[in-house]
């Protein structure tokens, strides 16, 4: 499906358009500039856009316990675990493996996350 810039922004198919990117987290604005000639401007909300368009497949970030209470891990405090410890032993510490921990950092880095439990 395609969609023709319409010389109407209040036209079924431009509401349709934005209806449909809405779903996604974006926004869609026309405006005008100075020479009255329409421009559209999309606004993105990455936190939707992210949920809509991600399998959100694997074994979801829960709490782990450490010394019997549950405990959100932030990217700061692992990298200070694995300074301390080492990646294997700060793994250890946390319920996974090293290679596990440096994954969930790296998705963290990727994605923006402060937290990667």
């Amino acid at each position: 499906m395609y969609y023709l810039w319409p010389d109407d922004k209040d036209s079924a198919e431009f509401k349709e358009m934005s209806r449909k990117l809405s779903k996604l987290g974006i926004n869609v604005i026309v405006t005008e500039n100075d020479n009255s000639i329409p421009e559209m401007h999309l606004e993105i909300n990455e936190d939707i856009f992210r949920k809509k368009t991600t399998r959100n497949a694997g074994p979801k970030n829960k709490p782990v316990k450490i010394d019997g209470r549950l405990s959100e891990i932030t990217v700061e405090e692992a990298r200070d675990l694995i300074r301390v410890f080492g990646r294997e032993e700060a793994g250890k510490y946390l319920g996974i493996s090293g290679k596990t921990l440096y994954r969930k950092l790296k998705e963290a880095e990727q994605f923006g996350w402060d937290k990667i439990f």
